[in-house]
C-alpha cells in the first residue's frame, strides 16, 4: 500500500513542478515531508529473520548447552547434521533388529542382504563372521528381541566418520541354545560405540564397532 501511494506522490510531484512553486515554500515542504514519510514506510528495514541452533552432541554424563540465536547459513548445517543423526539412529535400530532376527534363525554363512544393506568394512566382516561361528556351533537364539538404546556422541572424525553413536543392546531377556536344548550362553548388554558415513551411492552405513560387555545399560 506505501509503495502505490508514494508512486503518486512522486509522480505527481515530478509532473507538476509549476504548481510547487507558484504555491511557495510551504506546500513545497508539505510536500517533501509527505514525501519522505511515504520513504521511510516502503524502505523500513524489514527484521532480521531469527534462527535457533541446537548445540552439537555432547558425551555421556554432561549436559547440552541450550539452544542458541544463528544465522541462515549456521541453522541450515545444523539441520543437515540433526537429518544425519536422525538417519544413523533409525539405520542402527532396524539393523541391530534384523540382527537380532538372523541369530534367532542360527546364524549364517554368508552376511544375508538384509544385513549388508547396513555395513561397510570392517564391521561388515565382523558381523559375517559372527554368524558365520553361530551357524558352525549350532546355536539359536531365543526370547525376547534386545531392547535398544542410544545416544548421539561428538563425532571422532575416524575414517571419514559423519556420526558417532553410543549404542546399548541389552540381550538379557534372551539366550543361545545348542542344537540339543541345552543353554549355550545368556544374553548380554553390549555397550558400543558406532561410527556411520555416507558412502558414494549415497547411502550411510556403519563401519566401525567397538565396545564391550557391561552388566546393565549406563544410559536410558
Amino acid at each position: 500500500m506505501s509503495y502505490h501511494r508514494c508512486r503518486w506522490v512522486s509522480d505527481y510531484a515530478t509532473s507538476s513542478g509549476s504548481i510547487l512553486r507558484s504555491r511557495g515554500l510551504v506546500f513545497g515542504a508539505a510536500l517533501l515531508m509527505l514525501v519522505a514519510g511515504c520513504s521511510s514506510q516502503s524502505s523500513s528495514s524489514q527484521p532480521t529473520p531469527q534462527f535457533q541452533c541446537t548445540p552439537g552432541p555432547v558425551n555421556l554424563g554432561e549436559t547440552a548447552p541450550p539452544p542458541h540465536d544463528c544465522d541462515r547459513q549456521a541453522y541450515e548445517k545444523d539441520q543437515e547434521r540433526l537429518k544425519l543423526e536422525k538417519q544413523a539412529l533409525d539405520l542402527f535400530k532396524n539393523f541391530s533388529l534384523k540382527y537380532h532376527h538372523e541369530m534367532v534363525k542360527g546364524g549364517s554363512e554368508t552376511l544375508p542382504p538384509q544385513l549388508e544393506e547396513y555395513l561397510a568394512d570392517p564391521a561388515k566382516g565382523s558381523v559375517q563372521r559372527l554368524l558365520a561361528k553361530q551357524k558352525q556351533v549350532g546355536g539359536t537364539v531365543r526370547g525376547e528381541d534386545p531392547k535398544v538404546t542410544m545416544r548421539v556422541i561428538p563425532n571422532p572424525h575416524q575414517d571419514g566418520s559423519e556420526v558417532a553413536l553410543k549404542t546399548c543392546t541389552d540381550l538379557r531377556r534372551s539366550a543361545m541354545y545348542r542344537p540339543d536344548g541345552t543353554k549355550l550362553n545368556d544374553g548380554l548388554v553390549n555397550v558400543e560405540t558406532q561410527l556411520l558415513k555416507r558412502y558414494p551411492d549415497g547411502r550411510m552405513r556403519l563401519f566401525y564397532s567397538d565396545g564391550e560387555e557391561e552388566d546393565s545399560c549406563p544410559f536410558e
